[in-house]
């Protein structure tokens, strides 16, 4: 998986802040991050590593925004929110597709 994310890192500017949202979300849910603020919220985890009830928290946060139930004001650029998105609901088994495809 760590080569995929290489590889989108020399794609387009979209493809590599797409990346960069999934690999701080997977960071930050593995207590590896610099920072407890959520990759997409801001708000900090209750211990670290985030715990199960922070990562949802920031899943639903990522989901409400993708779905537009909340404005997206002083939130990160929209890939990378998918990109958040994609790594935290993979991470919860919501989809079943790797956030960042295998490229042959």
């Amino acid at each position: 998986m760590i080569e995929d994310f290489h590889r989108a890192a020399t794609m387009s500017h979209d493809a590599t802040t797409y990346a960069k949202g999934v690999l701080t979300a997977v960071w930050w849910a593995i207590g590896k991050a610099e920072t407890r603020a959520g990759p997409i919220s801001g708000d900090p985890s209750g211990q670290w590593p985030p715990d199960l009830g922070d990562v949802y928290h920031e899943t639903r946060v990522a989901l409400d925004l993708a779905e537009g139930r909340i404005r997206p004001e002083a939130r990160p650029h929209p890939r990378y929110v998918e990109g958040a998105e994609d790594a935290l609901c993979w991470l919860f088994a919501l989809n079943d597709y790797r956030p960042v495809p295998i490229q042959e």
